[in-house]
């Protein structure tokens, strides 16, 4: 009995030492003590486990080393409602992170009390890139499906991505992945229609040398990207996305085509640029406000105005009096 009593303190002496030494971040003490007989899924009141201690303390050696020994250890929710490997994703611990992406799927898997990922966490910080999020993807494509929770938000990753602009890393993950580029959230939004909102013209582009496809998404308030980004101004990039589907310059805001749109803002060489793509590839002679809107821009002289109309845009015979007005006689 006395045997049995000793032999139960030394244990829990064992453990309570090797949780103590971890804390501390003690990995050869810890080492040494589970080799003579402590248990590593120890927990102390808080439920931190040594696995938990070391986490923490990002030492990647020391929770490799213990969780080839019990690698359910890897997904423990310890006393800040964190696993082992979101206290990695915390501290952007790259090499622990994809070592225990490879090598420890499941347990990768598995999420915080907040409901998110390792990967899910990684795109939470705006400040940083997502380097790391596209590596772990290769190897691991269900990440791109999780979900990141922030408050009362929870969306896929690539939508957390497009809601903090980073085009970038969309934009590599779309390499990898294609088929996101067709995802939808919960309020109707695809990710680039989400990136246009924010102004990332480029990468809009980018996305749509992908898959033009993207292009004819529309935003939850009924805008595609063309749309979008001019009320940004950004016209350059409209121009860029009609070289890769022309088609572009006819979406509609209220009935009024971007060509339109574009028209009064007194820019004669974007729309001579778009006049110049979609030559022979668009009908635009029936698109009447667009001369009538360069008219009203007093910017665009009379020979620019000729120009636009050589381009084969409508003149209406509102324009006709317009032009008049300006010393235009146009023949009938």
């Amino acid at each position: 009995m006395v045997n049995r009593v000793a032999i139960t303190m030394y244990k829990r002496s064992l453990n309570w030492l090797m949780l103590i030494s971890a804390k501390n971040n003690l990995f050869n003490l810890v080492k040494a003590l589970v080799k003579i007989g402590a248990d590593i899924t120890t927990a102390d009141k808080k439920s931190n486990t040594a696995v938990t201690f070391f986490a923490k303390n990002n030492n990647f050696a020391a929770v490799r080393y213990l969780s080839t020994i019990k690698p359910e250890l890897l997904s423990h929710i310890g006393e800040f409602g964190e696993t082992a490997l979101t206290w990695f994703a915390n501290h952007r611990n790259r090499e622990a992170l994809i070592f225990f992406n490879i090598n420890n799927q499941n347990e990768f898997n598995t999420k915080n009390k907040d409901g998110n990922t390792a990967a899910a966490i990684l795109v939470l910080d705006a400040s940083e890139d997502c380097s790391i999020l596209v590596e772990l993807a290769e190897f691991n494509p269900n990440i791109i499906y999780q979900v990141t929770c922030f408050s009362n938000w929870s969306a896929e990753i690539p939508f957390w991505l497009a809601y903090r602009n980073d085009g970038v890393g969309v934009l590599e993950l779309a390499r990898i992945y294609p088929n996101i580029l067709e995802m939808i959230d919960a309020n109707g939004d695809s990710i680039t229609s989400l990136l246009a909102e924010n102004n990332n013209g480029e990468i809009v582009h980018r996305l749509a040398m992908i898959n033009n496809e993207v292009l004819r998404q529309v935003h939850h308030n009924g805008y595609t990207p063309a749309i979008q980004l001019f009320f940004y101004g950004n016209y350059k990039a409209i121009v860029e996305l009609a070289k890769i589907y022309p088609k572009v310059v006819l979406d509609l805001y209220m009935g009024v085509s971007v060509l339109a749109l574009i028209a009064p803002k007194g820019e004669f060489n974007i729309l001579l640029d778009l006049a110049k793509i979609i030559a022979d590839r668009v009908d635009i002679s029936h698109d009447y406000r667009v001369i009538e809107g360069a008219i009203e821009s007093l910017s665009i002289t009379n020979e620019e105005l000729l120009i636009l109309i050589g381009a084969g845009f409508k003149v209406s015979d509102k324009a006709r009096a317009l032009l008049e007005n300006r010393g235009i006689n146009l023949p009938i």
